[in-house]
């Protein structure tokens, strides 16, 4: 029998929502090379999302933002799911959609284009801070701005996002 300190840490099991195969595809292959994380299931539609939820009991969710009714999704699963972190990974400007998925219920927002490092650097803080029993609705990512930011400060969003990101 193994002791404790042998015995290996439950992985965070993350649900993938993103229409496009190909993106949904390879973030699940960069989160699967964490240790600490596992891709439980990919959903390429909203109400695949809702049944993966369902049967799969993600720890967490990481949905892309295209349509408006992406955000109503996330709003939704919110209701249902008030405990349940949902990370927003999308190739929509923040200061487009980063108030609406903050709105929704969003726990955090990260554009595609900071890349894998900082997608599963996020995915893990967004469990930490689930893991340390924070009540719901308490801002996980303090990059939400309670106004959507004019674009002269969208230079800033990535820089805050990795200070929050970084920090523990």
């Amino acid at each position: 029998m193994k002791s404790k300190t042998h015995q290996r840490q439950r992985r965070g099991r993350v649900l993938i929502v993103d229409r496009h195969a190909l993106m949904g595809n390879a973030a699940a292959a960069w989160i699967n090379r964490c240790p600490s994380l596992v891709v439980c299931g990919i959903a390429d539609s909203v109400s695949a999302a809702f049944q993966a939820v369902q049967q799969l009991r993600p720890d967490v969710v990481v949905s892309e933002i295209m349509r408006q009714r992406d955000v109503l999704f996330i709003r939704n699963l919110r209701q249902l799911h008030p405990r349940l972190p949902i990370l927003v990974f999308s190739i929509r400007e923040e200061a487009e959609f980063g108030a609406l998925a903050r709105q929704a219920g969003a726990s955090g927002y990260l554009m595609k284009e900071a890349g894998g490092d900082e997608l599963v650097r996020c995915i893990r803080a967004v469990l930490r801070k689930r893991m340390d029993r924070h009540p719901p609705g308490r801002k996980i990512f303090r990059h939400f701005s309670q106004t959507p930011k004019p674009p002269a400060e969208e230079h800033c969003a990535r820089s805050r996002l990795r200070e929050v990101c970084h920090s523990r």
